[in-house]
């Protein structure tokens, strides 16, 4: 999970190119060319890490994953007040806010902040650059978050029977 964190960094607005989280993750270039060897080779790459919900350059992204012919986006929804108490627990433990959650709800910048990495907000964020957008719901219990992602690319593929 390290390289992902490593690898998204690359693409923060942020001139640091650094993720303060527990670890300190900063770009690591030889990711980038890793990736573009993947490319070269005509074979699949998946990404996945959280901060590409924040403070990403979205449109350096795009660039770096033209050498693609098919890009999907996958974004897994999660309810609003679900969401919210977990991220607030997050940036408590990493001691970026120290007020309760009820303070922090009642704060405008704050929620502010809260709406702007939640699913809707992203998905408008990426649909201005990629097409191919496809949102999980988090909520849905008919089977595990990886086994639904798995069957949903190999539907995309067309080699999962249609029921």
């Amino acid at each position: 999970m390290a390289n992902h964190m490593h690898f998204a960094a690359c693409f923060l607005k942020s001139k640091n190119k650094q993720i303060k989280q527990k670890n300190q993750y900063t770009c690591n270039p030889e990711l980038l060319t890793a990736g573009l060897e993947i490319a070269n080779q005509n074979k699949s790459i998946l990404i996945s890490a959280e901060v590409f919900a924040k403070d990403i350059d979205i449109e350096a992204l795009s660039v770096y994953l033209q050498p693609w012919q098919f890009v999907t986006i996958v974004i897994y929804y999660r309810r609003f007040y679900d969401w919210i108490i977990s991220y607030n627990n997050q940036l408590y433990k990493r001691g970026k806010i120290e007020a309760s959650l009820y303070d922090e709800l009642n704060d405008k910048e704050t929620m502010q902040m809260y709406e702007d990495a939640h699913t809707y907000q992203l998905l408008y964020r990426f649909h201005q650059v990629f097409d191919n957008i496809i949102i999980m719901n988090m909520h849905d219990t008919t089977t595990s978050l990886q086994k639904g992602f798995i069957a949903m690319q190999y539907q995309m593929l067309g080699t999962c029977a249609k029921k």
